[in-house]
């Protein structure tokens, strides 16, 4: 989901795993582990959603820094094939 936030460019949750994927605009992908739904929802939802993310997300959550994961692809570099 892409949001209006001049620090956040797009985040991706997985409810399964609890995995939370944010593009930042100028610093790359965090990969977030352990993540409830409603801190994903808080974030989409709040007035600043990158207010937010340094209040509740940044420092409170297990993190991988860097591309995203090849096992956990996001939308933006994931190629589908479909065989029929």
């Amino acid at each position: 989901m892409e949001l209006s936030s001049r620090l956040i460019k797009e985040v991706v949750y997985d409810a399964a795993t609890h995995v939370l994927e944010i593009e930042l605009r100028q610093k790359g992908h965090r990969r977030y582990f352990d993540v409830p739904p409603a801190v994903v929802v808080n974030l989409i939802t709040a007035p600043s959603p990158g207010w937010y993310y340094t209040q509740h997300i940044r420092d409170a959550f297990p993190r991988a820094d860097g591309e995203p994961h090849p096992h956990f692809p996001l939308p933006w570099s994931r190629s589908r094939s479909h065989h029929h």
